[in-house]
């Protein structure tokens, strides 16, 4: 029996944008004013501001992934393009560490940490430590539940990625599919994916979801599921994955 396999395949090019920037009060006062001055750099504070080297703490998932290895070599290439420097630690698709590793790269004097979140709810212990020093928070690609502790998020509209997958099934398919589904429910990402996924094949009667799971989302972990699945439901004609891997 040939079975069609559907998954999500993103590429996202992200660009990172470096600014300093530093606040404090104006001298009130001429000698205060000459003592300042003499403080400062040659060239005046403009020059303070050229001086100034940003560094960016980067947490991703997990580097086993060509995804998120590509992701941090854009990142690198840059920051460095703006004189900043990058510290990449790999969180190997642990909560925990990932949330330990935040904490150390905000002991470290990190300016911005850029995060693909493990999990969308464990991380914010990790983005609340982060928001208590003042270190703001771009989240990519993996989004976060709580948005208001980051300062960015850049992602697809992985609702829309699945919904758009789900039509591609039921074109391929005639609107007549036994599917096998596999999913990471600690992912926000991935959760908007089977959403999308399932609202497009939901007024489709022949299209029938007839075993899920929730997994890690690498290849190691997938298979023995996958063989799984084949073994239990022999009907299965199709493969819906919430992620590449």
């Amino acid at each position: 029996m040939k079975r069609r396999i559907i998954t999500t395949a993103l590429g996202i090019m992200a660009a990172v944008s470096l600014a300093g920037c530093s606040t404090g009060k104006a001298p009130e006062s001429a000698a205060a004013q000459t003592q300042a001055q003499a403080q400062e750099p040659e060239g005046g504070a403009e020059a303070a501001d050229e001086q100034k080297t940003v560094k960016v703490g980067v947490s991703l998932y997990n580097m086993n992934n060509p995804h998120f290895v590509l992701m941090a070599e854009a990142i690198e290439e840059q920051v460095a393009a703006r004189g900043g420097t990058v510290v990449v630690v790999d969180p190997l698709k642990d909560n925990a560490k990932q949330v330990s590793d935040i904490e150390d790269l905000i002991s470290q004097g990190c300016d911005v940490i850029i995060c693909a979140a493990v999990d969308a709810r464990g991380l914010n212990v990790a983005l609340k430590a982060c928001q208590n020093e003042g270190v703001p928070v771009i989240n990519v690609d993996m989004p976060v539940e709580d948005t208001s502790l980051v300062a960015s998020v850049i992602a697809t509209d992985n609702y829309e990625a699945g919904y758009v997958l789900g039509e591609a099934m039921i074109k391929e398919t005639g609107g007549q599919a036994k599917i096998g589904l596999l999913e990471r429910v600690e992912s926000q990402a991935i959760r908007s994916r089977v959403e999308g996924f399932e609202a497009a094949i939901k007024d489709q009667p022949g299209m029938e979801i007839v075993i899920r799971q929730s997994c890690m989302t690498t290849t190691e972990d997938a298979l023995p599921v996958v063989e799984n699945f084949l073994q239990s439901n022999p009907e299965i004609t199709d493969m819906f994955f919430g992620n590449d891997m």
